[in-house]
């Protein structure tokens, strides 16, 4: 799960100081992620958005199962976006997403109980999570999130994984907020909209006589 950086070689052929280079010991394979960010161009739709922010961390490693999640407890929707296999019914242990969104800790690591499911004919059985990663991040307002990320392999996930992926998280939050306002601000406009229909079809009613105008001599019928 982590990747191993040699630390560089001097001209003299000495390598750097313990103390320095101790922070090529481990890099974790998610760090990339802010740097993809940063070259993305992010849609202010935030459905095209959660499958863009999606496809990010799934560029990491195919063979890890991830969902990104919004909730907006104003409006009390959640959005989201996940991968095929993903489990939306698995959220078992600590990292339960329903209580690590609201959670100040910047990332959890769960161990997933093995749950072995009824085989169906013709089909080979999927292999089951055995790890989890949770990293909760906060929006302004009333909206939270999270983003998901499992393995099949146990353990896989270690503390520098978790320091990258709530970077990525931080970093990624306004991004989401931008298609999150940019959602209000659309039904606020329709809702505007429908309320100018409304008035203008009353308006209409009033002005049209329900009963012909009674003149001397003409027959008026009435529309």
């Amino acid at each position: 799960m982590e990747i191993m950086a040699t630390p560089p070689i001097l001209n003299d052929g000495s390598t750097l100081p313990p103390s320095i280079s101790s922070t090529f010991a481990s890099v974790s394979r998610w760090s990339v992620l802010v740097r993809e960010l940063k070259a993305a161009e992010i849609s202010l739709d935030l459905s095209t958005a959660l499958e863009q922010i999606l496809r990010l961390v799934q560029s990491v490693g195919e063979e890890y199962a991830a969902g990104v999640f919004i909730l907006d407890e104003s409006a009390r929707v959640v959005h989201g976006s996940i991968t095929d296999m993903f489990d939306r019914s698995l959220y078992a242990g600590r990292g339960g997403l329903a209580e690590t969104m609201r959670s100040p800790a910047p990332y959890i690591l769960s161990d997933l109980p093995a749950k072995p499911r009824p085989p169906v004919p013709g089909e080979a059985a999927p292999p089951q999570p055995r790890a989890q990663i949770v990293v909760p991040f906060h929006l302004t307002g009333q909206g939270r999130g999270a983003i998901v990320v499992r393995s099949t392999q146990p353990k896989a996930f270690s503390a520098a994984d978790g320091d990258a992926l709530a970077r990525f998280a931080h970093a990624v939050s306004s991004r989401i907020e931008n298609a999150l306002l940019r959602r209000k601000m659309l039904q606020v406009g329709d809702e505007e909209v429908e309320r100018d229909l409304v008035m203008a079809q009353e308006i209409m009613s009033r002005l049209i006589p329900r009963k012909p105008p009674v003149i001397p001599r003409f027959d008026v019928a009435s529309a």
